[in-house]
């Protein structure tokens, strides 16, 4: 797994020191990029996914902690490690309390950076498989009420008991799409995708190559929005693929019908 990196301290010198001693290619790291203030860091981590930050503990606009509650608060997926001056080093334990994974005393010694990154990134490992397995557990449990619903084991007004979020939508429509081969992470990729756009989904397989994917919308002008992305924005696929796109329905009504005239395209 390569891990995307930022390097926050206010002294040029001190960044340029440590991307030098890091072994980018031993390590698969990647550096998003250098900040030289707290409110840079924060820019960054808007423009960019970012595993790890090497952030020093005192720096203008927003120090180290303030920096580290922020992330802690709103970017929970990175992971920090603390650099701070000797006269600093207690006051960089406290900040533990906000997710920082580690501290080094500065100047940063090579070796003992090193080891710290390679202990760290086993952890981040470790906690994005435990993650995904968590998410995977989520899909398929939603995915399964969805399917209850659709074949009226379950109502309306219990999915949205369970999943509060579904409530806000007023429309439901499918996409059917059969595939000349088994490529669940052509599917994933294109949910994630229209995800990115603004519009919600979730996808679950019918057959080997057949997938479906149910969207929820919160007015019927979405749709043209949705044949726009794909028309637009498709994932790459080796294999021929087919789409079926159904109509907007109501939400509260039955999914049924609309679930079975979907019609094919390529």
């Amino acid at each position: 797994m390569q891990l995307n990196i930022i390097i926050a301290d206010d002294e040029y010198f001190i960044r340029q020191r440590i991307i030098k001693i890091i072994p980018q290619e031993e390590l698969d790291i990647h550096f998003i990029g250098e900040a030289e203030n707290g409110i840079e860091v924060l820019e960054l981590l808007r423009q960019h996914p970012v595993d790890l930050i090497l952030l020093d503990i005192k720096m203008p606009r927003m120090n180290g902690i303030e920096v580290a509650e922020s992330v802690y608060r709103n970017y929970p997926s990175t992971k920090i490690i603390l650099l701070s001056g000797y006269n600093d080093f207690e006051y960089a334990r406290s900040a533990m309390r906000f997710g920082v994974m580690d501290y080094l005393l500065k100047p940063v010694d090579a070796s003992t950076l090193i080891a710290v990154l390679k202990d760290t990134k086993e952890k981040i490992e470790l906690l994005k498989k435990q993650q995904k397995q968590i998410q995977k557990y989520y899909h398929f449990e939603k995915c399964t009420f969805l399917s209850n619903v659709l074949n009226g084991c379950q109502s309306i007004e219990q999915l949205t008991a369970r999943y509060p979020e579904v409530s806000a939508y007023d429309y439901t429509l499918y996409l059917g799409a059969f595939i000349y081969e088994e490529n669940e992470d052509f599917i994933s990729e294109l949910a994630a995708k229209i995800r990115r756009h603004g519009l919600d989904c979730e996808y679950f397989k019918e057959l080997d190559y057949a997938y479906t994917i149910q969207f929820f919308l919160h007015k019927k002008e979405e749709r043209q929005k949705l044949k726009e992305v794909l028309d637009n924005d498709m994932p790459k696929c080796s294999s021929y693929t087919f789409l079926a796109l159904g109509d907007c329905i109501p939400l509260t009504e039955s999914w049924l019908p609309d679930y079975k005239k979907k019609s094919l395209r390529p």
